[in-house]
C-alpha cells in the first residue's frame, strides 16, 4: 500500500479526507500549497500517489504542480480533484500525465477507486522496468560470452601458430644437443680416471640432461591440438611445468618452495592443457615479483593436495609479489585484459586457464591483496571409477 500525500489549502478537507483514508489503511501527508508538496517530495524515495487540487490562492497551480512532480518524480501518480470540474481542466490534467481527475466534493468510494488504478500503474511501471532490467543483463550477459567466445577463437589461432613454432624450434634444438652429449661422451672417454676435466664434463652432462627435459616439456606444450582425456596424476603436470621456470627463477633470486602430496587422487584430465595451466600461473607470479622493489626475499610457493573428502585435487601457486589492484580483480579472467606492456604479454593467459580449467569440470579463482601478494588455486575433480 503506497503513501498518499494530499495538496490542498482547505483545512477542512485535508482533516476529511486524511480521516476516511487512514480509516482505510492508508498513510496520509498533508501540504497546504504545492511548493509545500515540493519539499516534502525531495525527502521521498519510494513512490507515492498524490492527490491534489488546482486552484492555490497564490504560488504555482495545480497543472504546475503536476508538470514539476512528473519531470522530477516520474514514479508518482497524480490524482486531482477540483471543485472547478470543467471539460477543460480535466482534459489538460490528463494531458500532464494525471491518473485522474474527480471533481468536489467526491465520495471516498470514487477517490478509492482512482487511488487503487493509481497503484496498478506504478506497480505495472515497476513490473516494467525489472522486466527491462533482466533483458538487458540477459543480453550484456550473451554478448559478453559472444565475446570471450570469439578471443577464444583468436587464441586458438595464435597457440596453433606457435604449437608449430615450437615444435620445429625443439626439433632444431634436439640435433646439436645430442651432438653435444656425445662429443661429451666421446671426451669423457679419453680422459683419465684422475683428470681435473672430469668434474666438469659431469656438469656438462647435467645441464644437457636438464636441457633435454626442458625440450621435451616444450615439444608437449605445443601439442595444443591434443584433446585426450585420460587418467593422470596431476603432479605430472605441476612437474613439467616447474622445470621451465626452476633455473630462470633461481637466477632472478627467487625462491621457489614446491609441496606435493604424494598419495593424490588420479584426474581424468589432459596433462598438456593442465600444465599450460600452472605455466601461466607460475609465469604470471615470476612477473608480479620481478615489478616488486624493496629487500624483502621474493617466494613462489606451489603445494598441491586432495581435499579432505578426496573428492578434489587443489594446486596452489602463490607469491609475496605486488598483487593485484581491487578495480581491476573483476577483470583478471577477461580475454585481452592485461596491466604489462605488449611485449610482456597478450591478456590471454588465465581466460586461456579458466577455459581449460573449466573443460576439466573443475574451478579456478584467486585472492589477492596489493602491495603483498596473490594466491590462485585450481580445483579439479578426482575420478571417480
Amino acid at each position: 500500500m503506497y503513501k498518499i500525500l494530499l495538496v490542498d489549502d482547505n483545512s477542512s478537507i485535508q482533516k476529511t479526507y486524511q480521516s476516511l483514508l487512514e480509516a482505510h489503511g492508508f498513510m496520509v501527508a498533508i501540504a497546504s500549497s504545492p511548493q509545500e508538496g515540493l519539499l516534502f517530495l525531495k525527502e521521498e524515495q519510494d513512490p507515492m500517489v498524490i492527490i491534489t487540487d488546482i486552484k492555490f490562492p497564490s504560488g504555482i497551480d495545480g497543472f504546475e504542480f503536476i508538470r514539476q512532480v512528473k519531470n522530477m518524480y516520474p514514479n508518482h501518480e497524480v490524482v486531482v480533484i477540483s471543485g472547478y470540474a470543467t471539460m477543460d481542466l480535466a482534459i489538460e490534467a490528463i494531458r500532464l500525465d494525471a491518473s485522474d481527475f474527480i471533481p468536489k466534493p467526491c465520495e471516498i468510494n470514487l477517490l478509492l477507486v482512482a487511488i487503487k488504478r493509481a497503484s496498478k500503474k506504478i506497480e505495472m511501471r515497476q513490473t516494467i522496468k525489472e522486466y527491462t532490467d533482466s533483458l538487458e543483463y540477459i543480453i550484456q550477459k550473451r554478448t559478453d560470452e559472444i565475446k570471450r567466445m570469439e578471443g577464444q577463437l583468436v587464441q586458438a589461432a595464435k597457440l596453433s601458430a606457435m604449437g608449430e613454432l615450437a615444435a620445429s624450434v625443439c626439433h632444431e634444438l634436439r640435433q646439436p644437443l645430442c651432438g653435444i652429449m656425445g662429443f661429451s661422451y666421446l671426451a669423457e672417454r679419453e680422459l683419465d680416471e684422475d683428470s681435473p676435466a672430469r668434474p666438469y664434463l659431469r656438469m656438462l652432462d647435467e645441464q644437457c640432461e636438464r636441457m633435454k627435459q626442458i625440450i621435451e616439456n616444450l615439444r608437449a606444450f605445443s601439442r595444443q591440438s591434443d584433446t585426450t582425456m585420460e587418467l593422470i596424476n596431476i603432479n605430472d603436470a605441476l612437474e613439467g611445468a616447474i622445470s621451465l621456470f626452476r633455473h630462470q627463477l633461481r637466477n632472478r633470486g627467487i625462491e621457489l618452495e614446491v609441496d606435493l602430496s604424494a598419495d593424490l587422487p588420479l584426474v581424468l584430465g589432459n596433462k598438456t592443457k593442465l600444465q599450460q595451466v600452472f605455466v601461466n600461473l607460475i609465469s604470471n607470479a615470476r612477473d608480479a615479483l620481478d615489478a616488486r622493489n624493496g629487500h624483502k626475499q621474493k617466494k613462489i610457493s606451489i603445494r598441491c593436495e586432495a581435499d579432505e573428502e578426496n573428492k578434489n585435487v587443489q594446486v596452489w601457486v602463490m607469491d609475496n609479489g605486488i598483487g593485484i589492484d581491487e578495480s581491476i580483480q573483476p577483470r583478471i579472467f577477461d580475454s585481452f585484459f592485461t596491466t604489462k606492456s605488449v611485449e610482456q604479454g597478450t591478456g590471454l593467459g588465465l581466460s586461456i586457464a579458466r577455459t581449460i580449467v573449466s573443460d576439466h569440470n573443475g574451478e579456478i579463482n584467486f585472492s589477492s591483496r596489493p602491495g603483498e601478494g596473490t594466491s590462485f588455486v585450481v580445483k579439479v575433480p578426482a575420478h571417480r571409477g
